[in-house]
């Protein structure tokens, strides 16, 4: 199961997708402060922040929330046909 981790600057975000050893790299990111997160079907992670300076990479180690995740899930009933 994939990770997805999401780089957000802002209102821009920046994603990739963790393999099984639990490695990413997120490529072309600009210089900035960052939020970095992670997705997966069943867990929920902390929100880890970082600065990445014009040139320079970054470590970023995500850990597993305490809280339970939450979920959304949207039924799309499109228009009715007579």
């Amino acid at each position: 199961m994939g990770v997805l981790v999401i780089a957000e600057l802002g209102a821009t975000g920046f994603s990739a997708i963790a393999d099984r050893d639990g490695d990413y790299t997120i490529f072309n990111l600009p210089a900035g402060d960052f939020s970095v997160t992670g997705y997966a079907v069943g867990h929920s992670y902390e929100v880890a922040t970082t600065t990445l300076t014009a040139g320079g990479s970054q470590t970023v180690d995500l850990s597993l929330s305490a809280e339970p995740p939450g979920s959304v899930r949207a039924l799309y009933v499109g228009p009715l046909k007579a």
